[in-house]
């Protein structure tokens, strides 16, 4: 009497889980947990084997539910992404901070990266290969390699030799934007905004050392740095945005970055950031949207009222308040998002249109210049433009590629998307994810809200 006249094993296409189906019934003792293990091994399951559930199995064979499981084979792990790693930070907060006060001041512990030429402002940390694995066979699986990227340079920076380093061509400021860092000339404003210095456009870093009030606008390419406060202006930089006091917008003015957003609060205020939004005291009654995760757990770290929006997650100590004032979460992909998608994919077709006329044109010029053995002035002239267009339009489809890159990276799922409260929830507080709803109907300590199988979980933290 053989076991296979009672039992079939059937592995999956993967080979990481073995199954038993029963082919007829078997009384206890008929067969030990050994007989069970060499039949196994004739098999060719040699890893992994769920000894209780065997043992379980020739004790009780009557209570035993089919399929069952008898080997699970360990899945290789995929290492750490490659990642930029900035020698100087883009700002730091004091050491000593107590994110338990109801007070934080920013203004002592702020500070602007500068770069000097020839430094290297900026390292590229390899990935890393996870551990491996092994099916069911005994077969070892190597680990998998995390996710690369290539390095490229950014405005005033140069690649190194090795392709793993940037480097400072001039001096300036640091702006770190993803996967490079660049060196931007900096506009400094000593005090506050005023009529006298007017609305500004730089392209390079605005660093104000006063306040911005009601009706401005300050436009850079690279980051924006306001040691005072920010009221109902128009703020946009293509790198982040830093305000020391914080952003009180009255319902009206903007504050727009592609980075992040960084602020000591935000009252009344429409905050855009393209990956985070960092805010070091309270959210009230603001619209406040980030690409990957909007962050407020510091000092006091409530978020009260208002269109609070991320694309993957958001933590904070207190949603909501004691009144039961409406207050409303969203996790899931901005309309901001969706559209610097279509730029970038836009700014890829047409390129690449713009490039195979160019080439032609180019081939032209060439096969003109065997023909006659010299050109004319002005198709040299002609033929040096075609280059530098070229270049130039080369250098704006990489930089819509790394964009298309990065948002993808976004909007891929991820099981970690959820919301985090770590103190206190109240009633009336409203969650979306995706096209999914929840209302927190009572006060609640800490807890974590996510999508589970189509629905929105509500699951305490204690």
């Amino acid at each position: 009497m053989e076991l296979k006249e009672y039992v079939q094993i059937k592995v999956s296409a993967d080979a990481m889980l073995a199954k038993c189906f029963s082919v007829k019934p078997m009384e206890a003792g008929t067969f030990s947990e050994k007989d069970v293990l060499n039949f196994l091994h004739t098999s060719g399951v040699t890893f992994g084997i769920e000894t209780e559930h065997i043992r379980q199995w020739v004790s009780d064979p009557q209570n035993v539910t089919f399929p069952l499981i008898i080997a699970r084979g360990r899945k290789p792990e995929r290492g750490k992404a490659a990642y930029l790693e900035a020698t100087r930070k883009n700002s730091s907060l004091p050491k000593d901070l107590d994110t338990s006060t109801s007070s934080v001041d920013l203004r002592e512990g702020w500070t602007i990266p500068m770069a000097s030429q020839n430094e290297i402002v900026a390292r590229k940390v390899e990935a890393t290969t996870g551990a491996g694995g092994c099916d069911v066979y005994g077969k070892a699986l190597p680990g998998l390699k995390g996710k690369d990227f290539t390095l490229r340079p950014g405005k005033n920076t140069a690649l190194s030799a090795d392709g793993k380093s940037l480097q400072a061509i001039v001096n300036g400021q640091l702006s770190v934007e993803g996967r490079t860092v660049h060196v931007y000339p900096v506009y400094e404003v000593p005090g506050d905004i005023t009529m006298k210095t007017g609305n500004i456009r730089f392209n390079g870093n605005v660093v104000i050392h006063g306040s911005v009030p009601s009706g401005f606008r300050i436009s850079a390419d690279g980051d924006i740095h306001i040691k005072g406060s920010v009221e109902a202006s128009y703020l946009t930089a293509g790198g982040s945005v830093f305000v020391a006091e914080g952003i009180a917008g009255q319902g009206k003015g903007e504050v727009q970055a592609r980075r992040d957003v960084h602020s000591g609060y935000i009252n009344q205020g429409i905050v855009f950031a393209g990956h985070n939004i960092h805010v070091f005291q309270s959210i009230l009654h603001s619209h406040c949207e980030a690409g990957n995760a909007l962050v407020c757990t510091q000092g006091k770290g409530s978020i009260v009222g208002g269109k609070n929006t991320a694309g993957r997650w958001i933590k904070l100590r207190e949603a909501g308040n004691a009144l039961n004032t409406s207050t409303s979460f969203y996790i899931g992909v901005r309309e901001q998002m969706l559209k610097a998608r279509e730029e970038a994919e836009n700014t890829l077709l047409q390129g690449k249109e713009e490039k195979a006329k160019l080439q032609k044109l180019h081939a032209k010029l060439e096969e003109k210049e065997k023909e006659a053995s010299a050109l004319t002035i002005q198709d040299r002239i002609t033929k040096l433009r075609i280059r530098n267009t070229m270049s130039e339009l080369l250098d704006k489809m990489t930089r819509a590629a790394d964009t298309l890159q990065d948002i993808k990276s976004v909007m891929k799922e991820n099981e970690g998307d959820a919301i985090f409260v770590t103190e206190k929830a109240f009633m009336n507080t409203n969650v979306h994810i995706g096209k999914y709803k929840r209302m927190i109907t009572k006060n609640r300590n800490g807890i974590n809200v996510f999508l589970a199988e189509g629905e929105v979980v509500i699951q305490d933290r204690r």
